[in-house]
C-alpha cells in the first residue's frame, strides 16, 4: 500500500540509495494512492462498501536484508503477478469503466514491478552469497505460496465477466507462463 512505499523510500534513503530510486518510490506511492481511489470508486459503483486502510508509518529502520526480502516477495513476485492480472482484466472485462481502470493499473503496476527489480539490484549489491541465498529462498517460497493461493481460488461468473477476473485455470496458466519465462528469477 502507498503508506508502506513511503516508508520504503525513507528506508532506502537511510541505506544510501540513489535519489532517483527514492523519487521513483514516491511516485509509485502516489500512483498506488490513485489506484486505491479508482478501484474504490469501482467498488462503490457496484454497491461495495469501501473503508480506508489504517497503515501506521514505520518508526524503526529495517536492515538491508529485511528490505530486500520484502521487496523480492511483495514487489518482484506479487507486484509482477498483479501487473499481469491487471493486463488480463483490462483485456477481458465487459465493462468499459473497469477496463479503463485496469489499463491504468496494468501500465503503472508494470512500472512498479520494474522499480522493485531496480531496488532489488541496489540492495543485493550490498550482500554476500549467504544473504543472497536467503533472498533466493524467500522468492521460491513466495512463488510456491502464490501458486497455492491461485490453485485454491475461485471467482464467480459475474466477476469473471464484468471485472475480467481470470478463472483458476487462467490464473495458474498466467503464473506458470511468468515462471517459465524466468520473470520471477530477477527477484533472486
Amino acid at each position: 500500500m502507498f503508506g508502506r512505499i513511503e516508508d520504503l523510500a525513507r528506508e532506502l534513503a537511510f541505506h544510501g540509495a540513489p535519489p532517483e530510486l527514492i523519487d521513483a518510490c514516491r511516485r509509485a506511492a502516489a500512483e498506488e494512492e490513485r489506484h486505491a481511489a479508482n478501484v474504490g470508486g469501482l467498488a462503490r459503483r457496484f454497491g461495495g462498501i469501501v473503508t480506508a486502510p489504517c497503515v501506521a508509518p514505520r518508526t524503526a529502520k529495517r536492515s538491508v536484508e529485511e528490505l530486500a526480502l520484502e521487496n523480492a516477495v511483495e514487489g518482484q513476485v506479487r507486484e509482477l503477478f498483479g501487473a499481469a492480472q491487471a493486463m488480463f482484466r483490462a483485456a477481458r472485462s465487459t465493462d468499459e469503466g473497469v477496463r479503463a481502470v485496469q489499463r491504468e493499473l496494468a501500465r503503472e503496476e508494470c512500472g512498479h514491478a520494474e522499480l522493485s527489480a531496480r531496488i532489488g539490484g541496489f540492495l543485493l549489491a550490498k550482500f554476500d552469497a549467504e544473504a543472497r541465498g536467503r533472498v533466493t529462498a524467500a522468492v521460491a517460497r513466495a512463488r510456491r505460496e502464490l501458486r497455492q493461493e491461485l490453485a485454491r481460488s475461485s471467482s464467480s461468473p459475474a466477476l469473471m465477466s464484468v471485472a475480467g477476473v481470470p478463472s483458476r485455470s487462467e490464473a495458474l496458466a498466467m503464473f506458470d507462463a511468468l515462471s517459465a519465462s524466468g520473470a520471477f528469477e530477477a527477484a533472486a
